[in-house]
């Protein structure tokens, strides 16, 4: 995400994302679900102080999520922040992708991804 600060406890703003998730899945009846890697276009908004020091925070996203099939869909997560006096700091986040929309398999329509990053003040 590109979060910028809109007010004194939420961050909004775009997000890109790609997740090299791709796979296949057997159920018991010989079935097979496979699923390519997932790109994300979409908002995505951060819940949290902007108080120097370690500070856990929830977030939430929209988007298009794109891989066999172009799938609306809702992210949930929580993570810590680590946020400098200066403007700048560390993330790591932990999230729940939900993709209700489109034709694909289960279990392509859920994942969960784990992201680490820095943020700098604009």
């Amino acid at each position: 995400p590109a979060p910028r600060r809109v007010s004194a406890a939420l961050d909004a703003g775009p997000e890109v994302a790609w997740s090299g998730l791709g796979g296949s899945q057997s159920s018991w009846t010989g079935e097979t679900a496979s699923w390519g890697d997932t790109w994300l276009l979409g908002l995505a908004a951060r819940l949290a102080p902007a108080a120097p020091g370690l500070q856990p925070f929830a977030s939430v996203g929209l988007g298009w999520y794109k891989r066999e099939d172009s799938l609306l869909g809702l992210s949930l997560g929580a993570g810590l922040r680590w946020h400098r006096a200066g403007g700048g700091g560390l993330d790591c986040e932990l999230r729940w992708h939900s993709s209700p929309s489109g034709s694909e398999d289960v279990p392509a329509h859920g994942q969960w991804t784990v992201a680490a990053g820095w943020t700098f003040g604009i």
